[in-house]
């Protein structure tokens, strides 16, 4: 369960290790590796978030079509707008080209865009587990939009934002053709 025991040994199951904050054994099993503690009410491990996520999947699925089009929607804008500020390849090069004339390696920028691009990789990756995963659930009777979520969670890492960028229009479109 805890992430001790998954780094440095086999991970004991949930109902076997019981509840991390109280110690209580009787705990609630809420999925894979997430629990429920019945005396504290503390719920926890490595799988809870996933849990939680699939909660909130189901519960979007049971609102009206344009509701969960509409919140599909703004997690697609949410990710263009953080995706805006990833430089692409093009960028990256201009960078290289301007650092070779540049002594002081302080002073110089391919560094600081490379990580920024990182810092915003990191907070993009979860959000695009999450709107796939929200959107399977939320979407599943929206024709094509699995298909386009899935484009989407095969980009590499280091792939270059105007892909992303049109990858992500893609699943506005099929989110936008849909008749309400």
């Amino acid at each position: 369960m805890g992430w001790f025991s998954s780094w440095f040994g086999k991970p004991k199951p949930v109902e076997d290790e019981g509840c991390l904050a109280c110690g209580n054994a009787d705990v609630e099993i809420l999925g894979e590796d997430a629990y429920r503690c019945s005396a504290c009410g503390h719920e926890g491990g490595d799988g809870l978030a996933r849990v939680k996520l699939l909660q909130l999947g189901k519960q979007l699925a049971a609102k009206p079509l344009e509701e969960r089009r509409a919140w599909l929607a703004q997690e697609i804008r949410d990710l263009c707008q953080l995706y805006a500020a990833v430089p692409t390849h093009e960028d990256l090069k201009r960078a290289r080209e301007r650092d070779r004339s540049v002594s002081d390696p302080a002073l110089r920028e391919l560094p600081v865009l490379l990580q920024d691009m990182e810092n915003v990789l990191d907070q993009a990756f979860p959000k695009i587990d999450r709107l796939v995963m929200m959107g399977r659930a939320a979407g599943s009777d929206i024709p094509g939009l699995e298909e386009a979520l899935a484009r989407v969670t095969l980009l590499p890492r280091d792939v270059d934002s105007a892909e992303i960028h049109a990858r992500l229009r893609e699943v506005e479109e099929i989110l936008g053709a849909v008749a309400v």
